[in-house]
């Protein structure tokens, strides 16, 4: 079974803990099958399916915080997802006002039920789509935003692997 046992981490995620144990080869082969799975940045625009412009600005926001955090955090791949939190939000939003609105209006119990019910579903779509898309606390902490080193230490002991022949 391809699938079973622990999720693989990326390269980067393993070497800063330093718990690499492939050969520099195997190395290099990886780090291009993920840049492959990356993505580009090419069409970020809103989609077309997204009707009113509050809801196009609401998706420009929140790209442009994701892209703010790290360029490979939000790409091309990733459109569909923030435009369909985008849409759940705004159904949050609309609930939650339409529940507060028949509260004010001491609307019948059964009425006033059924709108809580329909809230909470809302809002567990919006948690789900956050926590997909890396809004949530949680969710951030399991990306690992730092940037790629770019020249590594001096190893200290290299003159000495170099004197024995190694």
């Amino acid at each position: 079974m391809a699938n079973s046992g622990r999720k693989a981490k990326p390269l980067a995620v393993q070497e800063s803990k330093r718990r690499v144990h492939i050969s520099n080869a195997e190395k290099e082969a990886r780090r291009a099958r993920e840049a492959a799975i990356g993505g580009t940045t090419d069409h970020m625009a809103p989609p077309r399916y997204l009707a009113t412009q509050k809801l196009k600005s609401r998706y420009s926001e929140i790209v442009s915080l994701l892209r703010a955090a790290s360029e490979q955090l939000c790409t091309d791949l990733d459109v569909d997802a923030v435009a369909r939190y985008v849409i759940e939000e705004d159904e949050y939003i609309a609930a939650s006002s339409a529940l507060r609105k028949a509260r004010r209006d001491k609307e019948e119990l059964k009425t006033i039920e059924s709108m809580q019910r329909l809230k909470n579903a809302a809002f567990k779509c919006v948690d789900t789509s956050a926590k997909s898309i890396g809004l949530t606390v949680d969710a951030r902490l399991r990306f690992d935003l730092r940037e790629p080193e770019q020249d590594k230490p001096e190893n200290r002991f290299a003159r000495f692997q170099v004197a024995n022949g190694r």
